[in-house]
């Protein structure tokens, strides 16, 4: 299953995210979990953050037990990396942890 937290706005969301959004479903599902979407290009960034141009997302991260939170991270990374996204999981073991994800396919490229 995939939500939506009240509030979260997708207005403005990208084609690129779709997909990743896409395959975090799936992530969360192999796991027997729901993948709950908590900011898209809604909330308070940082100034040149991807979310004010619908090219990132922060996903629920703290109803997964460690084993499950662990391979759905290890899913998006192998999933989602090679197609020039980040997967980061930032608040580790807070309530405010969550995975974000972004596409950047410049990111980590020399020169670019």
């Amino acid at each position: 299953m995939f939500s939506v937290k009240p509030g979260v706005s997708i207005l403005g969301i990208q084609a690129p995210l779709v997909l990743g959004l896409m395959v975090a479903k799936q992530a969360f599902e192999d796991q027997g979990y729901d993948c709950v979407l908590t900011s898209c290009t809604d909330g308070t960034h940082k100034a040149d953050s991807l979310h004010y141009v619908g090219l990132a997302a922060d996903l629920r991260t703290k109803h997964l037990p460690l084993g499950p939170k662990a391979r759905v991270l290890a899913q998006l990374r192998d999933r989602l990396s090679p197609l020039g996204f980040e997967v980061l999981y930032e608040g580790a073991e807070t309530p405010q942890e969550h995975v974000h994800l972004e596409y950047d396919p410049t990111h980590g490229r020399s020169g670019a």
